[in-house]
């Protein structure tokens, strides 16, 4: 049986984890802090940096689901939760839905590379006023950057249902772009 803890509610979404999304935290900051190793930071600095940056990874995740609430809110029809149930969350919706034109469900997955996307370009130019970088916010700055545009802004563009199984923002646009409603 899963096992899934309420992590908090904003804005009415009710966030949840699994034991797995832990794991998974803790093998991204190892991770993370072996990389910091390798680019020159101490011990202290890549420990710290591992576990900030696996967090920033997780808030950067919830940051694009909050653009598919904020897109399902205007909707009509919106979200119910974020669930994190390993290295990725999952956009929860009410589980008696009525059936949804397929402009609604194209604008719901627009909202979180929308979202990411803007918080890209913050990134940007934090990451621009910082190069290069040569200490631990710097390198913090510039995983932001990388991990939100090539995870949360392009990755979601890439249509991997059939490839490996994950249903991305894409393959959703795909999916109802054949409709007419």
């Amino acid at each position: 049986m899963r096992r899934t803890s309420t992590l908090f509610t904003l804005m009415g979404l009710r966030v949840t984890i699994t034991p797995m999304a832990l794991v998974a935290y803790v093998a991204l900051a190892v991770a993370l802090m072996l990389v910091g190793l390798l680019i020159g930071l101490t011990f202290v600095e890549a420990l710290a940096g591992g576990l900030i940056a696996a967090l920033l990874h997780y808030l950067l995740s919830f940051a694009h689901h909050l653009g598919h609430a904020i897109a399902a809110q205007r909707t009509g029809y919106p979200m119910t939760g974020v669930h994190f149930w390993g290295i990725l969350g999952l956009s929860l919706y009410p589980r008696d839905e009525p059936a949804l034109p397929g402009r609604v469900h194209i604008q719901r997955a627009l909202g979180g590379p929308l979202m990411s996307g803007a918080i890209s370009i913050a990134l940007a130019v934090l990451a621009a006023i910082v190069r290069p970088p040569d200490n631990l916010l710097d390198w913090l700055i510039v995983f932001a950057l990388t991990d939100n545009v090539l995870t949360y802004t392009l990755g979601v563009l890439l249509p991997l249902r059939t490839l490996v199984g994950i249903e991305t923002d894409m393959d959703t646009i795909m999916k109802w772009s054949s409709t007419r409603q």
